[in-house]
């Protein structure tokens, strides 16, 4: 599978398309304080992406998640009431 690189423009227009009352994620930066590093990270992480794809390699740090129990309906005791969301 071939992936198309990408560019700042890019990860630019990603970044702002956040939406900013989602959760920021493992390393606890909040949405707006990317958009407002926005143009000065979108050039580095553009290149690290890129770089990922190229060599197949995957951060590690970036391969981890919190998985978290939401409850769908019905009763809370039975645990197949739940589904799991990663953050």
């Amino acid at each position: 599978m071939f992936i198309k690189p990408t560019d700042k423009n890019e990860v630019l227009s990603i970044i702002h398309s956040l939406n900013d009352s989602k959760a920021s994620g493992p390393n606890s930066i909040p949405i707006p304080i990317f958009k407002a590093l926005a143009n000065d990270i979108s050039p580095v992480l553009s290149k690290l992406f890129n770089l990922s794809f190229t060599t197949g390699v995957f951060p590690d740090i970036l391969k981890t998640a919190s998985v978290i129990p939401i409850h769908k309906k019905d009763s809370k005791l039975e645990r197949n009431n739940y589904r799991p969301i990663s953050l």
